[in-house]
């Protein structure tokens, strides 16, 4: 809130730049820590008195303004005009402060778009405050606690207890069971001071809402005054990761109380998350950066949590699937155990850690930095919002440091290991399946799943195993959630006895594991109830009548339609379940309160779909399943992850998946797979390296497989590797397969067999699956309508272009559509005799046609005033243009009309053109004020600005121009510059080679067969540095004019269909040298430019000598060694 101010970054940097009497020679982190608390105090002084209260300076800012608006009717003086803009637009900030103050306490990560929102945060902190506080706790005796002061020393009573246990450091710890796994380069890149970039980046990628620590400076404050801060921020870093311990300053934490379930009594009933400062999150998202790196090559593949690349969905898939075998006969039976572990993160054994690290290799450099991460931490316990309390931890990770995730992880590796052992050692206790391969257990962070054999034998083996890690690890087992499930082959008595005996609760399918439902047989609709329940629960607890159209609109997309996406991904609901979710969004969008009806202007179908083609960008459940089915087919394809692994293994036995069917008795994640399969195939494509990809079956030749060109369906599971013999194509084997076209499709693909294949998504620009891509494909496609693809647009507010969507759709409450609707009333417009219809309120009505009168002959328009209809009034004023003044300003039109006539009808205010006209004015100048308009969406009109009291600024001007000069290269480089010409028809490409003189090195143009003007370039700069690399130079400076280009090169994820090839053939050229790249203007491009054109109109590649270039570039040649600029005109506000 304060970063609005306008002094704040003065004040700020007043106070950081003054020396600190009389330690100034102070260093580091205690540097750092000296400064941020003497802005602290500068901070509440200036809080106090500059600042003032917020909702006092509203107050007097509105006062301010209406007495302004009246000298301005009296006086429309330029002097007048622009004291009530400046009037306008402080309040208008001061507003925007009190939306940021609400949204901060209400704690959200998402904003309802359309009118301001501080009615509806408001509402929010008010129901946090009531549903978190604490008015009673019972303490372990059963003594109930009223009084606050006695909540509070019981609160930090079991919390400091809770942090500080001893453990039996005796206890053996078998190092065999952890490998060493990280190297000496592993360590040096851990263990590196940061640079300034590596601090900035992670910085800017931390969440800027997040709550302050214990010092009060969240991350927005450091990334806004970064500028004013950088030079301390980045030595206190350096500091920490020279082995420096925190100051008490940052290791101070904050722990919040978050309830488990409704109706707390006990604070065991309490999940504490820790609010870290933003300096020690600072350096823990570092480290974070770096281990992730690392993490997949020593964390086992079962545990799915954490580790880049591997998703939950993963376990929960390979988890259904092991449920549907689990009666599979077997000597003991089938048996499944899931392991609750008592609050994981609190009771980790810090020794342990540190052991479990040094196993695997990490140096003792780093495992310093993890023990000043969270050796030296001091709580305090925020109880009914006030802290309490100041007690240090002997064990434990704090949830909320963003590295304690990583940490955990790296703790239960030594269990999954345990486990793996013990099972590689008595191969009896495995759980069997039928096909696949062995699953000892599967974990995502701290949520164990054990698959093992019934045997009561076995099964002590197996405790024997998990009991010696609690010891070992600080960790228990909560034997009261923990359960097992059986194989209907396991009896009754030996149930009985394995309670007996472990201490463990038989429990019965379905079960829930991660969320998800697991169950055996067919799909049952209450299998999903609790999804409906948590939606209907979401849905109970919002106030409907603080959320505008545009505000629930955002909450559907953000927040409703995301909680059925979760289950999507590992299960396909019955119809009937996705009708129950689509209907209640329906209802919610249009208003429906529980035990309230509503009417429902449009079906959910009618509000899906994208909004070119009339819809809001919603889509139906169905269709979401569907995606969602497209992806698990992709992932599957894919096969990285231990579950897709599992069912190629199961099912396809080495087979083409496309050629294996399901079987009564498969599973059902099998048979949904299978129901797609043909769809999803026809979507991707493969690009070759190694060749592992299916001979017959596969997409590898473009858009087809072999079987597609051939007409066939083999069942061969023949790989192109096959056909590879020393890098090279075997053509003989070839001709003895497919004929002569198919081969000559076949060597024009160049083979990197040092390569991974790459699975190709086709319809995303970069080959990775996208869902709305996806989703694209399955919809039912719908036309266009013009109007709406000017509607929806930063410069309209959501809620407005709703209303103009409502409108065109005709779903609005009018009189004559509630009769249609079966509601029986007499009706009468509220500004004249005639009966209540769409067209007469918002189009041909007297109160209607005044206002678009007088924007008519604002904007000289010539347009026949009496319109038949709304549409006929959208044809005639909405511009191509998108975000142009003339839709913003329909849709505002559209907007007071209805307000207007809202307030006639329910408040019994007169409908007034006059008034309409001055609060359509008014809004279009606070949308310039506030940036959503833009000087250049007045283009073609900019005599209005004056009525919406406007003044254009100094220095704005429609035609910028832009100063471009073609730079040398420093000494010792060479620069290239390259581009592509493709007119339809014709293509080349051509570039040339300077050096830090200015001199041309080499040149050339020459043709190209590619249809599309990233191909055309792609060839160009393939060829260009091939060319400096067979001319010796490895210190090469790239300039091309195609952003493209530049982001293929610099990203490091798959390439789209077309160009993987050619892009996988750059990169590996690029790996040889020393390369920087940069983008330039095509004007400052001219030479490349040139011999582009000139390639198109040759029959072959073409190299030039500085003496014989084509006159046209030698004339481009001098002139960018001369230094002069290039100018480029565009528009723009300066």
């Amino acid at each position: 809130m304060w970063l609005l101010h306008n002094d704040f970054l003065n004040v700020v940097r007043s106070n950081w730049s003054s020396p600190l009497h009389p330690n100034d020679g102070i260093m580091g982190m205690h540097r750092l820590c000296m400064k941020l608390k003497r802005l602290k105090q500068m901070l509440r002084w200036w809080n106090k008195v500059v600042f003032k209260n917020l909702f006092k300076n509203i107050l007097k800012a509105e006062n301010d303004l209406n007495g302004i608006e009246l000298d301005y009717i009296n006086d429309h003086s330029n002097e007048n005009l622009l004291k009530l803009n400046e009037a306008k637009v402080n309040l208008f900030k001061l507003q925007e402060m009190e939306e940021v103050y609400w949204r901060q306490k209400a704690a959200i990560k998402f904003t309802c778009e359309g009118n301001r929102n501080t009615k509806y945060f408001h509402a929010l902190v008010n129901h946090k405050k009531v549903a978190s506080h604490i008015h009673k706790m019972t303490k372990p005796n059963g003594e109930i606690l009223c009084s606050p002061n006695l909540i509070y020393e019981s609160g930090i009573e079991y919390f400091s207890k809770h942090f500080n246990k001893g453990f039996d450091s005796q206890l053996c710890f078998d190092t065999s069971i952890v490998p060493c796994l990280i190297n000496i380069e592993d360590n040096n890149m851990l263990t590196a001071l940061p640079t300034e970039k590596e601090i900035w980046d992670t910085m800017s990628n931390m969440n800027y809402d997040s709550v302050a620590g214990v010092d009060g400076f969240n991350t927005k404050f450091f990334q806004k005054t970064w500028c004013i801060i950088k030079e301390d921020l980045i030595d206190a870093v350096i500091d920490f990761f020279k082995g420096n311990p925190y100051p008490k300053f940052f290791s101070s934490t904050s722990i919040v109380l978050i309830p488990k379930k409704d109706g707390i009594n006990f604070w065991d009933d309490f999940r504490p998350i820790s609010l870290c400062s933003f300096f020690n999150k600072l350096n823990a998202k570092i480290i974070m950066g770096r281990l992730s790196l690392l993490l997949h090559k020593i964390i086992s593949p079962v545990q799915t949590g954490f580790v880049k690349g591997r998703a939950i969905f993963d376990n929960i898939l390979l988890a259904q699937e092991l449920v549907h075998d689990i009666h599979r006969p077997i000597t003991g039976g089938n048996m499944i155990i899931k392991i609750d572990i008592t609050k994981a993160y609190d009771n980790i054994n810090w020794d342990f850690l540190y052991k479990v690290l040094n196993c695997l290799g990490f140096s003792e450099n780093f495992i310093k930095l993890i023990k000043n991460s969270i050796n030296n931490c001091f709580f305090s316990i925020v109880i009914n919002g006030s802290s309490h309390g100041y007690f240090k931890s002997t064990h434990g990770l704090r949830q909320g440091d963003p590295i304690s995730p990583a940490l955990f992880i790296i703790s239960m590796e030594y269990l999954s290991r345990a486990l793996n052992k013990l099972y590689v050692m008595y191969p009896s206790i495995n759980y069997a399946t039928y096909g696949g391969f062995p699953i000892s257990h599967l974990s995502f962070a701290d949520d164990f799943i054990i698959f093992t054999n019934g045997s009561i034998r076995r099964l002590k083996l197996l405790f024997k195993c998990l009991d010696k890690f609690q010891l070992l690890s600080g960790l228990t087992i909560n034997k009261n959630k923990s359960g097992f499930i059986t194989s209907k082959l396991v009896s009754a008595h030996r149930i009985a006895r394995i309670h007996e005996i472990f201490g463990i609760s038989h429990m019965s399918l379905p079960f829930t594991y991660l969320g998800t439902p697991l169950y055996k047989g067919k799909k049952k609709s209450f299998l999903f109830e609790n999804i409906i329940d948590k939606l209907d629960k979401k849905l109970n607890n919002w106030a409907f009548n603080l959320l505008s159209y545009g505000g629930r609109l955002v909450l559907i997309k953000s927040v409703l339609a995301a909680l059925p996406i979760y289950l999507l991904h590992t299960l396909n609901p019955p119809i009937a379940v996705c009708d129950k979710i689509d209907k209640r969004l329906n209802k919610f969008f249009w208003g429906a309160k529980q035990g309230k009806g509503v009417i429902h202007w449009g079906s959910w179908n009618k509000c899906c779909g994208s909004l070119m083609e009339g819809g809001l960008g919603c889509k139906t459940m169905v269709d979401m399943s569907k995606v969602f089915s497209y992806k698990l087919w992709f992932n599957f394809r894919t096969n990285k992850s231990l579950w897709a692994k599992f069912l190629h293994s199961k099912y396809c036995g080495g087979m083409h998946p496309s050629t294996c069917f399901p079987k009564r008795g498969d599973s059902p994640i099998w048979k949904r797979l299978c129901k797609i399969q043909r769809d999803m195939e026809s979507l991707i494509q493969w690009g070759v390296g190694k060749g592992e990809v299916f001979f017959w079956q596969d997409q590898w030749l473009g858009k087809f497989s072999i079987d597609m060109l051939l007409n066939t369906r083999s069942i061969s599971t023949l790989q192109v590797n096959h056909f590879i013999h020393d890098g090279l194509w075997n053509i003989n084997l070839l001709k003895e397969h497919v004929p002569d076209f198919i081969i000559n499709l076949i060597t024009k693909i160049p083979l990197q067999c040092e390569n991974h294949d790459s699975i190709l998504f086709t319809n995303s620009h970069n080959g990775l699956f996208e869902a709305k891509e996806a989703w694209y494909c399955i919809k039912k496609n719908k036309t266009h309508n013009p109007f709406f693809s000017v509607i929806w647009h930063n410069s309209i507010p959501t809620t407005y272009a709703i209303l103009v969507w409502r409108v065109i759709s005709n779903f609005i409450p009018v009189d004559m559509n509630l009769m249609k609707k079966g509601i029986q009333l007499a009706s009468k417009c509220h500004c004249c005799q005639h009966i209540e219809t769409v067209n007469h309120v918002f189009a041909n009505g007297p109160i209607a046609v005044s206002v678009w009168l007088y924007f008519e002959e604002l904007f000289h328009f010539k347009f026949y005033h009496n319109f038949k209809s709304i549409i006929d009034i959208f044809k005639c004023w909405f511009s191509t243009n998108k975000g142009h003044v003339r839709n913003c300003l329909v849709s505002i039109i559209i907007w007071f009309l209805w307000k207007n006539r809202n307030e006639a009808k329910h408040d019994g205010i007169k409908m007034n053109a006059s008034r309409i006209i001055r609060s359509i004015c008014d809004k279009i100048q606070l949308l310039y004020e506030s940036g959503m308009l833009k000087y250049i969406n007045f283009k073609g009109c900019r005599h209005v600005l004056h009525a919406f009291n406007i003044m254009s600024k100094p220095g704005v001007q429609e035609n910028r121009v832009c100063i471009i000069r073609w730079l040398k290269p420093d000494v010792d480089w060479i620069k290239i510059n390259t581009d592509g010409s493709y007119n339809g028809k014709v293509a080349g490409c051509g570039g040339i080679l300077r050096n830090h003189l200015g001199q041309v090195i080499k040149a050339f143009a020459g043709p190209v067969s590619g249809k599309s003007a990233c191909v055309v370039e792609l060839h160009g700069i393939i060829y260009g540095i091939k060319m400096c690399i067979n001319l010796g130079y490895d210190r090469v400076w790239i300039e091309v004019d195609a952003m493209n280009i530049l982001h293929y090169i610099n990203s490091n994820f798959l390439f789209n269909a077309e160009n993987y090839y050619l892009i996988r053939e750059l990169k590996q050229d690029l790996d040889t040298i020393t390369f920087n790249i940069s983008h330039i203007h095509r004007e400052g491009n001219g030479c490349a430019d040139a011999l582009a054109t000139i390639g198109g109109q040759l029959r072959e590649y073409v190299e030039f000598n500085s003496n014989d270039i084509p006159r046209i570039v030698n004339g481009l040649v001098r002139l960018d060694h001369s230094g002069l600029p290039y100018i480029k005109k565009y528009q723009g506000i300066k």
